[in-house]
């Protein structure tokens, strides 16, 4: 197999959206009508492709993370198929990919439960703070007041 020169060798890029879109390759736009199919430079299309696959993990799927998964695999399997043939990788079923958009929403919500608990932790520790120096203050005043 002959390897690939992401700046000579092309690629098709799906746009899997129904809707059109614009992803950006050196501050160039590319506009793709939705499931518009174009040949483009594998490094342009990987760009872009990230760009797509980002849009449709977080605005459609609600999945804010853009850590890797079988999720994001699937959609780039999507969106760059000649790549996904050639690497062997394959878009999930609809089923596959419920069970994969629940798994990363879990996910993500524990995520965010600990992020909640620490800065919960933090803020009654700096409460605690606040209160022991307001303590201390006061008790300083009355020495002071004392001492006059």
């Amino acid at each position: 197999m002959e390897k690939l020169n992401p700046e000579i060798n092309t690629t098709r890029f799906v746009n899997i959206l129904d809707v059109d879109f614009t992803g950006y390759a050196s501050g160039q736009p590319r506009e793709f009508k939705a499931h518009e199919e174009k040949e483009l430079p594998v490094w342009v299309a990987q760009v872009i492709a990230t760009q797509l696959v980002n849009k449709i993990m977080q605005e459609k799927h609600n999945i804010k993370t853009l850590a890797d998964s079988p999720l994001r695999s699937s959609l780039f399997a999507e969106v760059l198929p000649d790549m996904a043939e050639e690497y062997k990788v394959k878009p999930l079923s609809p089923e596959e990919e419920r069970k994969e958009i629940e798994k990363e929403l879990e996910k993500q919500a524990k995520l965010m439960e600990s992020f909640q608990k620490e800065s919960k932790d933090k803020d009654e520790a700096r409460d605690k703070e606040i209160e022991i120096l307001k303590k201390e203050i006061e008790s300083l005043k009355k020495g002071k007041v004392a001492k006059k």
